[in-house]
C-alpha cells in the first residue's frame, strides 16, 4: 500500500526543517503500519515521528538533530528541580543512552514515540523519570526527586523545612491517593499539564474545547487532590494537632509541586 499524501508530506517538511534527516517514506509508512499507527488520524507530531524513525534507524544526521534539538534540553527540564550539575549531565547521559542505545532484540527506545504529544515533552517525561531513580538509587541521606520538588530550595523558613521533612511520606502518600482517585479525564488532563507541559490551548484542541474550559478542569482536579489529600492527613494526624495547621498550608502552597513529583516518579516511557 502507498504511503498517503499526509505522511509524504510530513516527509517533506521533516527534510525541509532537518536536511541532514533521510527517511523513505514507504518504509516509514510500512513500519506505522506494522506498529498499528494510522498516519492519518487527527493530532500526530508526524514530521517528529520522522525524525524518531530516522534516530531509530541509526541515521546520524537525525541522530545530531536529536541531541541538538531535544537532549541539549534536559537541563531546561530539570532547572527546577535539580540544582546539581553534575546529577544535570548524568541524566542527560543516561537519557541518551536509553533512548538512542538498542538493547538487542529490542530497537531503540526512541522507535516507540508514537507522537501524541510533542517529542521535547516526550523527551522531559523520560528524563524526569530517570532522574527520579537516580536520584532513588542514591544513598539515603541524599534528597528524592519528591523531597527535591516539594520546595523550591531556600524558598521555606527552617521550620517549615523541618515539617516538610518529617511529614514527607505522609503527604506524598495523601497526594498520591488522592491522584489515584481522579476520573481517567482529570489524570490525563495532570499528565498533560503538569509532565508535557502543554499550553491550555494545545490541550483544549486535543478535547476540542475552549482553552477557558480546561482551566475550569483542572482547577476542579486540583482542588479534588486538595480535598483529598486534606482529609488524609487530618485523618493519620487528627485535626487537633500541633502540627496539622502548618502541615496543611504547607501542602497548599506546595500542592502543584508535589503533583508534578509524583506524577514524574511513576510516569511511564510513553
Amino acid at each position: 500500500m502507498a504511503p498517503p499524501g499526509v505522511l509524504i508530506e510530513a516527509v517533506q517538511r521533516a527534510r525541509a526543517r532537518w536536511p541532514a534527516v533521510e527517511v523513505d517514506a514507504q518504509l516509514f509508512f510500512d513500519t506505522l503500519t506494522a506498529r498499528g499507527i494510522d498516519p492519518t488520524a487527527p493530532g500526530l507530531q508526524l514530521e517528529e515521528m520522522v525524525l524518531a524513525f530516522a534516530c531509530a534507524r541509526g541515521d546520524v544526521g537525525a541522530i545530531t538533530v536529536f541531541d541538538r534539538e531535544y537532549i541539549a534540553k534536559i537541563p531546561l527540564f530539570l532547572a527546577r528541580i535539580e540544582p546539581d550539575a553534575e546529577v544535570v549531565d548524568e541524566v542527560r547521559q543516561r537519557v541518551r543512552t536509553r533512548v538512542l542505545v538498542a538493547e538487542a532484540p529490542n530497537p531503540p527506545r526512541i522507535a516507540e514515540f508514537g507522537g501524541r504529544g510533542p517529542l521535547g515533552a516526550w523527551v522531559r517525561v523520560v528524563a524526569r523519570s530517570v532522574h527520579a531513580n537516580l536520584r532513588r538509587d542514591r544513598p539515603s541521606g541524599d534528597t528524592t526527586l519528591a523531597e527535591s520538588n516539594a520546595a523550591t530550595p531556600g524558598a521555606l523558613s527552617p521550620e517549615l523545612e523541618a515539617l516538610r521533612a518529617r511529614y514527607l511520606p505522609l503527604v506524598n502518600a495523601a497526594v498520591h491517593t488522592a491522584i489515584a482517585a481522579l476520573a481517567p479525564r482529570e489524570r490525563t488532563l495532570f499528565k498533560l499539564h503538569y509532565l508535557d507541559g502543554l499550553a491550555l490551548e494545545r490541550i483544549g484542541v486535543m478535547y476540542a474545547v475552549h482553552k477557558a474550559t480546561v482551566s475550569r478542569w483542572l482547577a476542579a482536579a486540583r482542588q479534588s487532590v486538595l480535598d483529598g489529600a486534606t482529609k488524609a492527613v487530618v485523618e493519620a494526624l487528627g485535626a487537633q494537632h500541633a502540627d496539622a495547621k502548618s502541615l496543611l498550608d504547607l501542602l497548599r502552597s506546595q500542592l502543584d509541586v508535589s503533583v508534578a513529583a509524583l506524577l514524574s516518579s511513576t510516569a511511564p516511557m510513553a
